[in-house]
């Protein structure tokens, strides 16, 4: 049955893509190549060179080896036996203890390792799963920070830049790599949103980026419950660091909002 799951999900997915080229090529040429004019087809492949110089150690057939990674590895196949058992969310993962379960989901958040666990439940190996959570954190990671410094500097080259930065920097590529701390870089993907919330709450002209800093600390806690502490301690910093306009009445609405 796993294997009659898996090639059925390749061919759907190659379906869905000649589909979606299809679409492009008959349809919605003319909105495609507006789409790629104006300077977006450097964005484009700078994203795609990103993403890309990100995720090149995951084409080697074996995995790297990182301190946690036997821990996390774990944690994919459980999650896929408890998903195999109709439960969700899966909260008590089986396997761990002796098959008794342990609620490892309570500790770390699984938000971004169900897509690997579904893999996992159509047949795939826990090895090409773990490698699909590497590359979607690096895809998201990308395009979530290029679109907070997009928004915060108001310019799309800048926002690039930074997303370069932040999705390339050494810190994070060992966390990946060497670490295997697989809550840590999965919290990483979203910080972005927590700085875009809190720039928008004291700097902009539109006092709603209270849904943007509780989409992001909502989406770490999801990710990781360590980094979220930490979160819980730099913001109350930097509002008292900014007290001049955390006392305005707009931005402490908005910091109640959020909270």
């Amino acid at each position: 049955t796993p294997t009659i799951l898996l090639e059925t999900s390749k061919l759907l997915l190659f379906f869905l893509a000649a589909d979606f080229l299809l679409l492009i090529i008959l349809f919605r040429k003319k909105e495609a190549c507006h789409f790629l004019s104006g300077g977006n087809e450097i964005i484009i492949a700078g994203l795609l060179f990103i993403i890309g110089f990100s995720s090149y150690p995951l084409l080697s057939r074996v995995l790297y080896f990182g301190d946690d990674i036997f821990y996390h590895l774990r944690r994919v196949a459980y999650l896929a036996q408890g998903l195999k058992s109709g439960t969700f969310p899966v909260k008590i993962q089986p396997g761990w203890d002796n098959n008794y379960g342990y609620a490892v989901g309570v500790g770390y958040g699984d938000l971004l390792l169900i897509p690997s666990a579904i893999l996992v439940v159509l047949g795939c190996t826990i090895q090409f799963a773990y490698k699909f959570y590497i590359f979607l954190t690096n895809v998201l990671t990308a395009l979530i920070s290029y679109y907070a410094y997009k928004k915060i500097s108001g310019n799309k080259y800048t926002g690039l830049l930074c997303s370069g930065l932040f999705t390339l920097m050494g810190f994070r590529l060992h966390s990946i790599y060497a670490g295997a701390t697989v809550g840590e870089f999965g919290a990483y993907t979203f910080l972005p949103l927590v700085i875009l919330g809190l720039y928008e709450i004291y700097q902009s002209s539109k006092k709603q980026g209270y849904i943007t800093l509780a989409l992001g600390i909502t989406f770490t806690l999801g990710s990781h419950v360590v980094s979220t502490l930490i979160l819980a301690i730099v913001i109350p910093l930097f509002c008292l660091i900014m007290l001049e306009r955390t006392i305005k009445k707009e931005v402490i609405q908005a910091l109640v909002k959020a909270f």
